[in-house]
């Protein structure tokens, strides 16, 4: 073997332990990486069982407070693991301003927050303190409920979206016949009121009653003293009947006739008479003596006659009809879990309308006039009289009663009770 051959081997050799030597360092490096990793997983696995409780449990539940619109919110946490530096509250409010921060001692297990507003939005959270800082653990919502109170007189009010209905001393709801639906989780009640109409409610002139619709309760608890009135609305009383016309005139009696003594029918003796009157009414002495002195001479033929009676008055419209009285309120109160509200429930239909009076009868007529004289030139016949004044018409009749509402059902369920 010459030299060169034996050079060529020594150079594959020296390459081969190069290559080999290179592969046990990058296996070399390979596992100390692997190893790094593992060493670090197993650090942060230690540090996590130190800084985080395991499944730690986080409840918030609102809590009505007696007053109207007054309530807290309970926070309670259940710590599962390893033992906290302490715990924290964040509440943040819909407006993300109405901010509160509380730190509590590690043995703390709750927390009530009363510093709340009736109908806003809360978010709690909560977590833990730990040498990091603080750790959140969980977060919960939460809406403030809106109670109703009544004070006074109200009308028909439109109960909806509260939680709470309070009815203070002398609070009173008049629906006035419209339905009136209360759906809440408590109602509490110091001797109110709920009623379809002020007492003895009429409706117009004979019109019909209203009827008192409908009054719902459905609330899950309640107490105190409620007084339900559902009545229906009374009739109107029918009008008075219109007066009886005013009866006709009599007829007149017939008319007088007088003539001269020496004949036997109506002497041409007027004229003569109407003159000297209007000389009696100048003064004359002469035609006074002159009219007495005829007047002697003359005799009455046809003597008057008096007026004839009136015609009776006519007779006085009937009265109007009362109007129906309104049915009843139909009244359901449901109240679900056992409870100290009192309800003290009447459903009392409206009465009929009372009949209106008859007219009166319209007056008699009045007398005919007596006999026209106007052919007794002397008046020497009788002075007639005026025919009495005519019978008053008869009274209308009484309108009918109304007829009285139905009474419609009830039904009041009180927990166990109904």
């Amino acid at each position: 073997m010459d030299v060169e051959q034996l050079n060529e081997r020594n150079v594959e050799k020296n390459r081969r332990e190069e290559v080999t030597a290179l592969f046990g360092v990058y296996m070399m490096c390979i596992f100390g990486f692997l190893l790094l990793l593992i060493m670090l997983g197993s650090c942060a696995k230690k540090g996590a069982r130190h800084e985080k409780p395991i499944g730690a449990q986080f409840t918030a539940i609102v809590v009505a407070l007696p007053a109207p619109n007054k309530y807290e919110v309970h926070l309670a946490w259940l710590k599962l693991g390893g033992i906290p530096q302490g715990w924290f509250i964040h509440r943040v409010g819909t407006d993300e301003e109405d901010v509160l921060f509380e730190q509590l001692e590690a043995e703390k297990d709750s927390y009530s927050d009363s510093n709340v507003i009736a109908g806003k939005q809360y978010r709690y959270e909560f977590g833990f303190v730990a040498n990091t800082g603080n750790i959140k653990v969980a977060q919960k919502t939460v809406t403030i409920p809106i109670d109703f109170e009544i004070s006074g007189t109200v009308l028909n009010p439109r109960l909806t979206n509260f939680n709470r209905i309070f009815l203070v001393e002398g609070a009173r709801i008049i629906t006035m016949g419209e339905n009136l639906v209360i759906n809440v989780s408590e109602v509490i009640s110091q001797n109110g009121i709920i009623e379809s109409f002020p007492e003895n409610q009429t409706a117009v002139p004979q019109g019909d009653g209203r009827a008192g619709g409908t009054i719902e309760i459905h609330a899950r608890s309640g107490q105190g003293t409620l007084f339900i009135y559902g009545s229906g609305e009374n009739g109107g009383d029918g009008l008075p009947g219109i007066k009886g016309a005013i009866g006709k005139k009599g007829i007149q009696g017939k008319f007088a006739i007088s003539t001269h003594q020496q004949v036997d029918v109506v002497c041409d003796c007027g004229r003569h008479a109407q003159k000297l009157e209007r000389l009696i009414d100048e003064g004359s002495v002469t035609a006074t003596l002159e009219y007495a002195l005829e007047k002697t001479r003359h005799r009455c033929i046809l003597q008057p006659g008096d007026g004839e009676i009136g015609e009776p008055g006519g007779t006085g419209a009937n009265g109007g009809d009362g109007g129906r009285g309104g049915d009843s309120a139909a009244v359901t109160v449901e109240i679900t879990e056992p409870n100290t509200l009192e309800v003290k429930a009447f459903a009392t239909p409206g009465r009929g309308g009372h009949g209106g009076p008859g007219g009166v009868g319209g007056d008699g007529g009045p007398g005919g006039e007596p006999g026209n004289t106007g052919l007794d030139f002397y008046h020497v016949c009788r002075n007639a009289q005026g025919g009495p004044q005519g019978p008053a018409g008869r009274n209308g009749e009484r309108g009918k009663d109304g007829a009285p509402g139905k009474q419609l059902p009830m039904r009041l369920k009180m927990g166990a009770r109904s």
